[in-house]
């Protein structure tokens, strides 16, 4: 005698040939579909998006990954993964009412000089930020326990430029892959 399939047997069939009709469509060509870009990157790999520079860093618990370094002012551009500024003019020039005195890498990529460019956020120096994109420098720097907007400073004839209640320091800084020593007001006792 023979047996008639089950009601559950007949029912799972139908639930497999449904299953596998839509799987066979979605294996058809799709020409709008964009895969994922690679994101991953090698430890100090540097990279530009827009007028920001990104730099790989290392993750806890996971892969490195890109992290935003700094912001270029709006007259410069981005390039290589570092900054450059529409001209050169030192700040020791002085800067225009429209310009902020801020940190980048000479031409010789060896070492940091300060030059005047336009402010890239709205944050005076030594105000707190999260990242560069809201300090007129462009550079948010971690002081200790704070992060604080980059302020450029120089001393002479007793006084210094920073604003009260700060001083002016040799500041180690490595800015777009380049460490160097530059003047830059700090806190007062920050040691």
């Amino acid at each position: 005698m023979a047996c008639a399939p089950s009601r559950e047997a007949v029912s799972l069939s139908v639930v497999f040939v449904i299953a596998a009709a839509l799987m066979a469509a979605c294996t058809k060509p799709n020409p709008d579909y964009e895969p994922p870009v690679d994101e991953s990157c090698e430890l100090g790999d540097r990279r530009c998006d827009d007028e920001l520079v990104l730099v790989c860093v290392p993750v806890t618990g996971g892969f490195p990954a890109w992290a935003l370094e700094r912001s270029c002012p709006p007259d410069g551009l981005c390039t290589e993964g570092r900054c450059e500024p529409e001209t050169r003019r030192a700040c020791s020039l002085g800067c225009g009412v429209d310009q902020e005195c801020t940190v980048f890498v000479d031409d010789a990529g060896t070492q940091l000089e300060l030059l005047c460019a336009a402010p890239v956020g709205t944050a005076d120096g030594m105000q707190p930020c999260e990242d560069g994109r809201g300090c007129r420098s462009g550079l948010c720097l971690g002081l200790r326990d704070q992060r604080l907007c980059f302020l450029a400073c120089r001393e002479g004839g007793g006084s210094s430029t920073c604003p009260p209640k700060h001083e002016c320091r040799d500041l180690t800084l490595t800015i777009d892959g380049v460490q160097d020593t530059i003047r830059g007001c700090v806190p007062i006792g920050l040691t």
